[in-house]
């Protein structure tokens, strides 16, 4: 055979062989799966992969996820659109920004009935099952979540932890959530693929966690991620014995990062730097997806238009987010802009909110973030900015350096733009609110929520960045209360009311701390500041006071207005109760516990049975 014979005959083979190959590749990778697949969504809340990977050389058992990212396509720079439990999940199941959805805040806010979910569309479009097990009562049916589930499993056992009068949603363990999907599973027909969203809490404050994870060498967060980590592994293992694990695609995805006191940041949600809305996602199917790690940004955003086009399934014309299905073929993502936001300073402080965008400018090479306070009395506006290829940890701000003044203002021109182009779905607030009896006690008592009766503070005008490193004295006084060291927390709330002396949280924690020495003045005039007066927990600690005093006409009518304004609230009823039980009126007093019984949402098991035997003496 002549060179030039065998020469092309080598060519063809080759050209033979790489279309063979891009065929099987493109077959098993396609953005079109060859069939409906099971899908399993789950949501890592205040999760750090970055210290879960650092566990390694800590813990006797080395961490399962680092390792089985290995064998899926991964998404290492996954941006929230805000560092907040609902509205991230909101904008997670509609590819909306809080700007559009106005699911800004947790509790006050949720999502309008308006909005298309990716479970609505999965149910009609793609005949789907679908299921919901939530780990948080952040994300409750009264949230607006539960649209398009058949099933919304928000069962909690356990009541929110309290300490020092310090609340936190309630929540279950990942085994918890787990152990409720394998029930599920095992009366599951299988006539129609299933959409399951499982939420995992675990790493969210306070971190505590079970035995024997804390008794690790390792700080309480990274026992709540390791944790965590092996209730992954379990959740895997247990689905590779059922019949549906070769169908079924997984996806990870981590709404919120954590501050762990960088940039003095205790927890998640007053700052916009890396450690809190910088996060991972993770796809994992072996039968059609090949190990890849991406570096390229992406956002929580995605994953609605990426699932519809892995399904092909017809997408809302208003979605925020892009497709990832390129990097199901190796391909490169688009270059693009994020944005990001927080509006927790403003409802949970009363201070400046902050947003950012995060960006790359080619001709420029530079890849960073610009982060936007607000504008000072002078009307000047409070700027960062950050180069995230040279300066990954955000502890150099670039935004007064002359060199980067043309980067800047590229900066601003495309916050400008996200600023006119993700506007309100309605400009009636009403559509996006909750009323009165869709904001549960539990959420009242969390986040001692003022706004409810429309009386807002002013926004305080000084700086968030710095009011934010203030709240820093409070964050640790919180950690020294649940460690009940009274003393060194409140010399640490007073370091904050130096700088802030309307900051509600830290009155209103002075004045628990007053209420416990007995000095019932300093706790009277604490709770009546202007800043906390209607604050719901301040008016209970009044009437607690004027109780032990036995004040009882004043206990009864500070009790009373609250019943005014919150009738469903059964805090209220059994502190009526109580004091009219402790003054002679029993039927009163039985009116009062049986309401209590009625609309009790916290269920303390042990309390419920108090009251009960209460109930027997009083009647009989």
């Amino acid at each position: 055979m002549s060179t030039t014979k065998k020469y092309w005959g080598s060519v063809v083979a080759l050209m033979l062989l790489l279309v063979l190959t891009s065929t099987r590749i493109r077959w098993f990778m396609r953005p079109v799966f060859p069939f409906r697949p099971n899908i399993v969504l789950i949501t890592l809340d205040a999760f750090r992969f970055k210290t879960l990977i650092q566990l390694s050389s800590q813990v006797s058992k080395k961490p399962f996820f680092p390792e089985f990212i290995k064998e899926g396509l991964f998404f290492s720079h996954c941006y929230t659109t805000s560092p907040q439990t609902l509205p991230a999940h909101a904008s997670l199941f509609t590819g909306l920004s809080p700007r559009t959805h106005q699911v800004q805040f947790e509790a006050l806010f949720r999502l309008s009935e308006a909005f298309t979910t990716l479970p609505e569309i999965l149910q009609d479009q793609g005949k789907y099952e679908t299921l919901a097990i939530t780990a948080s009562s952040l994300l409750s049916k009264e949230s607006g979540l539960a649209q398009g589930f058949q099933i919304y499993d928000e069962d909690f056992s356990q009541p929110p932890r309290e300490v020092f009068n310090l609340f936190y949603p309630n929540q279950r363990r990942a085994n918890e959530v787990i152990f409720q999907f394998q029930q599920w599973l095992k009366q599951y027909s299988g006539d129609k693929p299933f959409f399951a969203f499982l939420n995992f809490f675990d790493a969210h404050s306070p971190s505590e966690a079970p035995f024997p994870f804390h008794q690790e060498n390792i700080q309480p967060y990274q026992a709540e991620l390791y944790f965590l980590d092996q209730q992954i592994q379990n959740l895997m293992q247990q689905m590779k014995q059922t019949q549906y694990f070769d169908n079924t695609l997984f996806v990870f995805v981590s709404t919120s990062g954590e501050g762990l006191q960088e940039h003095q940041e205790y927890e998640h949600g007053l700052f916009l730097y890396e450690s809190t809305v910088c996060g991972s996602a993770f796809f994992y199917a072996p039968r059609w997806i090949y190990p890849v790690t991406i570096e390229s940004p992406i956002s929580i955003l995605d994953i609605v238009p990426t699932f519809l086009d892995l399904l092909n399934l017809k997408a809302p014309e208003n979605l925020q987010g892009k497709s990832l299905s390129p990097a199901f073929f190796y391909q490169p993502l688009a270059s693009r802009d994020l944005f990001i936001e927080t509006q927790l300073p403003r409802y949970a402080h009363h201070w400046e909110s902050s947003d950012a965008v995060v960006s790359e400018i080619p001709d420029l090479h530079f890849w960073g973030k610009y982060i936007f306070r607000g504008c000072d009395s002078a009307g000047l506006a409070r700027e960062e900015l950050y180069d995230l290829k040279l300066d990954a940890s955000e502890t150099k701000n670039l935004a007064e350096q002359s060199d980067f003044k043309e980067i800047m203002q590229q900066f601003r021109e495309k916050r400008n733009f996200f600023l006119q182009e993700l506007k309100p779905f309605s400009k009636d607030l009403q559509d996006y609110t909750r009323p009165l009896n869709l904001i549960q006690e539990r959420d009242l008592r969390i986040f001692n929520l003022p706004w409810v009766d429309g009386n807002t503070l002013p926004i305080c005008s000084e700086d968030p960045w710095a009011l934010g490193k203030m709240y820093y004295f409070v964050c640790y006084a919180k950690e020294l209360l649940r460690g009940q060291k009274w003393e060194q927390a409140e010399q640490q709330l007073q370091k904050m009311l130096l700088l802030d002396p309307n900051h509600s949280e830290t009155l209103f924690l002075l004045g628990q701390l007053a209420l416990r020495k007995q000095d019932f003045t300093t706790a009277l005039s604490l709770f009546n500041h202007p800043s906390i007066h209607n604050r719901v927990d301040s008016n209970l600690q009044q009437a607690l006071i004027f109780s032990q005093q036995q004040d009882w006409y004043s206990a009864e009518h500070c009790l009373l207005a609250l019943l005014g304004r919150y009738p469903e609230y059964s805090e209220v009823h059994k502190q009526l109760a109580y004091l009219y039980k402790e003054i002679g009126l029993s039927q009163k007093a039985v009116k009062h516990f049986e309401l209590f019984l009625k609309f009790d949402s916290l269920q303390n098991p042990q309390e419920i049975i108090t009251i009960r035997s209460l109930l027997q003496k009083l009647k009989s």
